[in-house]
């Protein structure tokens, strides 16, 4: 009987060490959006949002969460986070297109951290033309 014990302490120890190993939570806050917004391939509405950002494996998600009605959950993979040493406020990066806001980059200084997110390509010559309205605009 002690060894059906131990044998389960040791596959619990063992998930436990795993979840530790592969969902490690880097950071997390809240912000709120004044408007829609494409992330990647998920459209996020406006609203109020926590969120959280954690390695699972050899991968970064952005897990976030409406807290506001009605609630939604986005799971949002890293393309690329950097380590910066910035000071300030959050702010998310946003790239306006076809009239529709794109998030480019969120910057997180609490956490010296720059999470950055894909985002359509455009033909060059529609980039060019409209380079000057096209840049980073920060969202609070």
């Amino acid at each position: 009987m002690k060894w059906i014990a131990r044998v389960a302490l040791t596959m619990l120890l063992t998930l436990f060490s795993l979840n530790a190993a592969f969902g490690q939570s880097l950071g997390a806050g809240r912000f709120t959006l004044p408007h829609e917004v494409h992330w990647q391939n998920a459209v996020v509405p406006a609203g109020e949002y926590r969120f959280s950002f954690e390695s699972k494996g050899p991968a970064q998600m952005l897990v976030l969460q409406k807290l506001d009605a009605p609630r939604n959950g986005f799971m949002i993979l890293i393309n690329d986070a950097t380590a910066t040493k910035m000071e300030g406020e959050d702010r998310l990066l946003l790239v306006s297109a076809s009239g529709q806001s794109f998030v480019s980059a969120m910057e997180l200084p609490q956490f010296e951290t720059t999470l950055h997110f894909s985002v359509p390509k455009q033909a060059p010559e529609k980039q060019m033309a409209e380079a000057s309205a096209v840049g980073p605009e920060p969202v609070r």
